[in-house]
């Protein structure tokens, strides 16, 4: 591994939100997208109801435009001839269906008609344009081939109908995705505190298990598990130390003892320095055995001066 991979900040994973979130827009692009191709598919197997949204799409577009001149406007794209002209009441275009009030005036509708061409289709027809209190009449026609006049309506159902409806829908699963998430993760954040506040002088300590969900409380559990077998793992190694050093003591006071039988030389001085480096050495073992048995209150005030104080009253030669 180089210098530069050592000094590498590393890349901190995503979190679990951000991969239920990531998740969801992704579930919600491919429903949208599978509701495209629904939309697609049932108009291209319908071209009368593709051909009467249609004319109705550029009436709309004529009156919330408030065009008065029929030439204004520009047909659907793709189309190879385009027509539109407002026609009166009484125009051969109207059709005239039933008998409606006492006069037994006939009640003027709108109608669409696709005729097959030689070179495509023509679409006919005729849409009621309201302005104000006064109702006009256009008649429209146009010439095209192939799906692309038909791409407005696509389009605008695809806007009506998919992206209106899915767009606060996500925004509802979103917010109910933050919600149920943070509910969710609240007894790990929890249990993370919990953590943080161990100590290794108090090995007793254990984390509050949550009632729910499930998994967090097997974790957690677990967790409180594998905290009470490293607590025996302690003790046993506590109680090892404290063994071992009350078990040496005995042997190195005979051996200090045999030491001193020993004819004066450099080799005896050799040998009572190392038995006496040896006791040192036990009993640090024992004091260490003996302060881990000791339970400390980590608020309690020392005065160190006091204490340095006592122990070199107590070393003083009286």
């Amino acid at each position: 591994m180089n210098k530069m991979d050592a000094v590498r900040p590393r890349r901190r994973s995503p979190t679990l939100f951000r991969q239920i979130a990531a998740r969801l827009a992704a579930f919600t692009l491919l429903f949208a997208a599978l509701d495209v191709g629904i939309v697609v598919f049932t108009y291209s197997r319908q071209p009368e109801s593709l051909a009467q949204e249609l004319l109705t799409l550029e009436a709309t577009k004529a009156q919330a435009g408030g065009v008065l001149s029929p030439d204004l406007l520009t047909g659907p794209p793709g189309a190879e001839s385009w027509s539109a002209r407002y026609v009166e009441p009484g125009s051969p275009e109207l059709r005239r269906v039933g008998q409606t009030g006492i006069d037994g005036a006939s009640t003027l509708v709108d109608w669409t008609r696709r005729e097959h061409t030689p070179r495509g289709y023509r679409i006919s027809g005729v849409r009621a344009i309201d302005r104000g209190s006064e109702r006009r009449w256009l008649a429209m026609q146009f010439e095209g081939d192939g799906i692309r006049p038909y791409v407005p309506v696509i389009v605008n159902e695809i806007i009506q109908h998919v992206m209106l409806p899915l767009i606060p829908l996500s925004l509802l699963l979103l917010l109910f995705n933050v919600f149920a998430v943070r509910r969710v993760l609240q007894p790990l954040r929890n249990a993370e505190r919990e953590v943080d506040a161990l100590e290794p002088d108090n090995t007793l300590l254990r984390l509050s298990e949550p009632s729910e969900p499930r998994e967090v409380n097997t974790l957690v559990s677990a967790v409180n598990r594998a905290l009470g077998r490293l607590d025996a793992a302690m003790a046993t190694l506590r109680e090892f130390t404290a063994n071992a050093a009350h078990e040496l003591r005995t042997p190195l006071s005979i051996m200090q003892l045999s030491l001193d039988r020993l004819p004066a030389g450099k080799q005896r001085d050799e040998l009572r320095a190392d038995a006496r480096h040896l006791t040192r050495l036990v009993e640090q073992m024992l004091d260490l055995a003996q302060a881990d048995a000791l339970a400390i209150d980590g608020h309690v005030a020392i005065d160190l001066a006091d204490i340095g104080r006592e122990v070199v009253a107590a070393m003083a030669p009286k």
